[in-house]
């Protein structure tokens, strides 16, 4: 997926809340935009922390962020969210092995990266639904 600075699509309806997705792989964006979109919320797409920034101020509930994206854009935006003391709670998403996935959710928590949950790809609808609802309701 190309780097962007402006959110992918437009503005999400006030009535549902909304999901940031952060993931370079087109294809599990769109899986995960789905799954969200049958579970009630609406999403938007940050590729990177410049595409970040605006959506933060729609009060997002969540961000759903690939650990390892291309050009540093997963650090970028950890770094953004860490400048701002961000409380928005975030769904570490990879397809890293369980320990390097452990080892990266301890580092980043000691950061101070409000983490919610980890899903470790692939994922199944109900997996996103219930790791998402406990994440939001936090």
């Amino acid at each position: 997926m190309a780097a962007s600075s402006a959110p992918s699509a437009t503005p999400a309806p006030a009535a549902l809340p909304l999901v940031i997705v952060a993931d370079d792989d087109a294809d599990m964006v769109l899986m995960i935009q789905e799954f969200l979109k049958l579970s009630g919320y609406a999403s938007q797409v940050a590729d990177n922390a410049a595409a970040l920034a605006p959506l933060l101020a729609c009060q997002p509930v969540a961000l759903m962020l690939d650990l390892i994206m291309p050009d540093g854009a997963s650090e970028q935006i950890i770094d953004r969210l860490l400048a701002n003391q961000s409380t928005l709670p975030v769904i570490l998403i990879s397809a890293l092995p369980p320990a390097a996935l452990d080892a990266h959710r301890e580092q980043l928590a000691k950061r101070g990266l409000v983490i919610a949950a980890v899903l470790r790809k692939p994922f199944w609808m109900d997996e996103l639904q219930r790791t998402l609802a406990l994440a939001v309701a936090r």
